[in-house]
């Protein structure tokens, strides 16, 4: 597999800032070495050691989990870069190589990141009477947020390896429950009333300005203009 390849792909889909991301982690594999330590049907578990500097200038050790499934070219690496970043680690490519995968699957490649990518951040309804309702969706906030609590569940997850099960099962639930609950929205009939007063913009002619002085049908004029009017 040439990480060229991926990196033809990718420049056709990711905006320019990511895709850049993805190239820095390319050019770290000559940095890496890796062996497989495990195999169990198609699951394999490789050790990837990635050579880089301390401090001091001295080389230095750094050790990596990668699991891949041969069955479904699946990778996992234990940094879980991917799951914090959005884009594979090097671990995870360096495996992707040694396998021979030409392309990086779907799954792997985030919506998020492309080029035509559009995010909502208000939703305009208009009626009858030509009111303008704007509700922001807050995007950005809602990613941020939800990437700090997943962040916090897993670290505490970590040191407590017998809870994994219970915290996947309320990730479960809870995009369930998220799913429903959009289902719901979008199913539910458009209200025709008029919204809170709080939300609403009427457009309505903008006030008359009164110039400065008086009207001109009540200023004083000289003997001369009347003269030369008549």
């Amino acid at each position: 597999m040439s990480p060229l390849k991926m990196e033809e792909q990718l420049s056709k889909l990711y905006m320019i800032s990511m895709f850049r991301k993805f190239q820095d982690e390319l050019k770290q594999l000559i940095q890496l070495n890796h062996n497989c330590i495990r195999n169990l049907d198609g699951l394999k578990t490789y050790e990837v050691i990635e050579i880089v500097k301390n401090n001091q200038g001295e080389n230095k050790q750094l050790l990596f989990e990668v699991q891949f499934n041969e069955a479904t070219e699946e990778v996992n690496c234990i940094c879980r870069s991917f799951d914090f970043q959005g884009i594979l680690c090097r671990h995870a490519l360096c495996i992707l190589q040694s396998e021979f995968v030409m392309e990086l699957q779907d799954r792997y490649i985030m919506s998020r990141w492309s080029k035509d990518f559009k995010r909502i951040h208000s939703m305009t309804a208009t009626n009858n009477i030509g009111i303008i309702v704007n509700i922001p969706m807050g995007y950005d906030h809602l990613y941020n947020l939800g990437l700090r609590c997943v962040q916090q569940i897993v670290e505490m997850a970590s040191s407590f390896p017998n809870s994994y099960l219970f915290i996947a099962n309320l990730f479960d639930e809870m995009k369930a429950k998220i799913v429903a609950h959009i289902s719901a929205e979008c199913e539910a009939p458009i209200s025709q009333a008029e919204p809170d007063n709080a939300m609403v913009s009427k457009l309505l002619d903008p006030p008359v300005a009164q110039s400065k002085g008086c009207p001109k049908s009540k200023q004083k004029v000289s003997r001369c203009e009347v003269a030369a009017n008549k």
